[in-house]
């Protein structure tokens, strides 16, 4: 891998992250509703809660210098700490994030717009993955029935497992 492609792979992930917070806080602050109802308190809770989720995916993921090498490069892929139970942290943060501002600025529009970030995130998980299904093979296989992909923890797909719904 040369220099210049480890460059531009560093920095696409960060720039997507400015592109989604930036447009979903200008598109915010020019829709957020102005009174608060009851029910304005119980979504600005919801929104801290997976603002919450948010930093702490952030900060546990970013304990791990591997996040930010590119999968032809890593002698081995995260699998302790949070990478033990969740396979893309970094993308769920994202997601609980776009959450958070739905729910903490109470605007319709962005309802419209949040999916299809949530999108977004999806499709980088599963490309991340298709490359380190490519470099690690096997090993990353057995690790990715082991764990969640975006959320929960491994247990959650074992007891799926094991309650005969994937059965059919």
């Amino acid at each position: 891998m040369t220099e210049e492609s480890a460059g531009t792979y560093n920095y696409w992930r960060p720039l997507f992250a400015i592109i989604n917070f930036g447009s979903l806080l200008y598109f915010s602050m020019q829709y957020m509703r102005p009174n608060a109802d009851f029910w304005d308190f119980v979504f600005v809770g919801a929104g801290c809660y997976f603002g919450y989720k948010f930093v702490r995916y952030l900060i546990s993921a970013s304990e791990f210098k591997e996040i930010r090498i590119h999968p032809d490069e890593m002698p081995e892929f995260p699998s302790k700490g949070i990478y033990a139970s969740i396979r893309h942290p970094i993308a769920a943060a994202a997601m609980y994030m776009n959450i958070a501002y739905v729910c903490l600025f109470r605007s319709f529009y962005l309802i419209t717009i949040v999916p299809i970030f949530i999108a977004m995130w999806y499709m980088i998980a599963k490309y991340e993955e298709g490359l380190m299904l490519s470099r690690f093979g096997k090993e990353y296989r057995e690790y990715m029935n082991r764990t969640s992909m975006l959320r929960g923890s491994g247990s959650d797909q074992q007891r799926l497992q094991s309650s005969g719904y994937d059965m059919y």
